[in-house]
């Protein structure tokens, strides 16, 4: 019962560190993508904004609205055939690409951009 109780302390304490963290930051994101069974090296830089609860991709003209905000996950996406979420723990990024192709990548904090306009 003590075991149950240090950990649900543990978890407690570390996602109230993810959300002390930056609430405005960018993620530059290393890993790969699967395309037809080979995988291929992928790259990306996401410009977060927790407060806005907005997010876009590298290059983007508009700002998106984060599907959803949780103390250790970020869910960018959560349609199919792309859906995007990033570990705030670990900073492990899954999901899959526009083309609904599998990534699997690790994120790291990176100075922010701002955002263009939402929408």
């Amino acid at each position: 019962m003590k075991r149950i109780g240090w950990a649900a302390l543990a978890a407690w304490a570390l996602a109230t560190a993810a959300m002390a963290g930056p609430k405005q930051f960018d993620l530059a994101c290393d890993g790969t993508v699967t395309r037809d069974g080979a995988a291929t090296p992928y790259s990306v830089k996401f410009s977060i904004d927790l407060n806005a609860h907005t997010w876009c991709e590298q290059g983007c003209a508009t700002a998106r609205p984060m599907a959803r905000l949780e103390a250790t996950r970020l869910s960018l996406r959560e349609t199919p055939p792309s859906p995007l979420a990033i570990d705030r723990m670990t900073g492990h990024l899954s999901g899959a690409d526009a083309d609904g192709s599998p990534i699997d990548a690790t994120c790291k904090l990176a100075p922010f951009t701002p955002l263009p306009n939402l929408f």
